[in-house]
């Protein structure tokens, strides 16, 4: 008889955003990310600065689009005598 897993009904609500964003604990992408705007020598004249952070907003708008129901595979069943 195959084993079947139960997920919890918030797999189909959690987002993969949700996810990356909890992972990194308030780490910043880059230097001039951070709170205390870092040490970056590049930053009187940085012309990146603007562009890493709307690649960085599409990125998790990207990621807030997808719940952990869609990259979850289905239970694969165990075929009897194997693990």
């Amino acid at each position: 008889m195959p084993t079947k897993v139960r997920t919890s009904p918030a797999i189909k609500s959690i987002t993969l955003g949700e996810v990356v964003r909890a992972l990194e604990g308030g780490s910043a992408l880059v230097e001039c990310f951070r709170e205390d705007g870092g040490a970056c020598a590049l930053t009187p004249r940085c012309r990146l600065k603007a562009r890493l952070a709307a690649a960085r907003e599409s990125f998790m708008r990207e990621l807030d689009k997808t719940t952990l129901a869609d990259c979850a595979y289905p239970a694969r069943s165990r075929r009897r005598g194997v693990g």
